[in-house]
């Protein structure tokens, strides 16, 4: 089939087309995480933009956002991955709201480099974590 295409001259609309498909699946997916906070939602927005691996568009899609609410969202190794990975990129949370989320110790590990250097005051209101961020 690839060959057909070359031969017929519209080798070169196939990168168009995917050009412009990559371009609304970014639009689209900005548009969403401006306006989903359902924790469900959220985490599958997260695995979205971990997916692409572009990342001044998940720097800028995130800019702004000042609360991630992940409440009950059972969080396994993967999420605490993907998690950590964007909010490497995301300067503005002022909430990060992770109750009921289930981290395990593994989880707490990945997520800790990036926590401990959030401005985020529901994390330094739990003693209990705040004690854990402070750990060397």
């Amino acid at each position: 089939r690839e060959k057909l295409i070359a031969s017929e001259g519209l080798g070169a609309t196939v990168p168009t087309h995917q050009e412009a498909l990559f371009s609304a699946l970014k639009d689209w997916l900005s548009e969403k995480v401006k306006k989903h906070h359902e924790s469900e939602t959220t985490l599958f927005l997260l695995h979205c933009l971990y997916e692409l691996h572009e990342e001044e568009f998940l720097q800028r899609t995130l800019e702004g956002v000042r609360s991630i609410n992940l409440q009950n969202s059972p969080l396994k190794r993967r999420d605490c991955w993907v998690l950590q990975y964007c909010l490497r990129y995301c300067c503005s949370i002022a909430q990060l709201n992770l109750r009921g989320c289930k981290l395990t110790a593994d989880g707490l590990r990945l997520l800790k480099p990036v926590l401990s250097q959030l401005n985020c005051e529901d994390l330094r209101q739990v003693p209990s974590f705040r004690k854990y961020l402070n750990k060397k």
